[in-house]
């Protein structure tokens, strides 16, 4: 292996860490808001930067706190999501279906239509 060789090795070695970190940022970027839903129409959207305690058509208490989302009450018999784990990242989802209510986390993009919505 020559000089050359080692130089050339070393530039791809560092490109291919470099898109790797990057890729990792872009991928753990935290987000900051949770939609709230009640039988399809949006109730409210909320900051996860912003601890509060809100009330959801006095059927669930939805938590705010510390970066984090959880249902703290909800008159359903099952009790599935308060028992469900803190939500914090892009997609993930607290659904109670008794009270046709949804936690939904998403990211500052503004939501588009795609060619299937339409």
């Amino acid at each position: 292996m020559r000089r050359n060789d080692g130089i050339l090795l070393g530039i791809i070695l560092g490109m291919v860490v470099a898109f790797v970190l990057l890729y990792a940022m872009l991928a753990l970027k935290e987000t900051n808001a949770v939609i709230v839903a009640v039988d399809g129409e949006i109730y409210g959207e909320y900051s996860l930067d912003e601890n509060q305690e809100i009330k959801i058509n006095n059927t669930n208490v939805l938590i705010i706190q510390d970066g984090f989302a959880y249902v703290k009450e909800a008159t359903c018999s099952e009790q599935i999501c308060v028992n469900h784990k803190k939500i914090s990242k892009n997609k993930e989802v607290i659904v109670c279906l008794p009270n046709k209510v949804m936690i939904e986390v998403t990211d500052d993009k503004p939501n588009t239509i795609d060619a299937i919505a339409k």
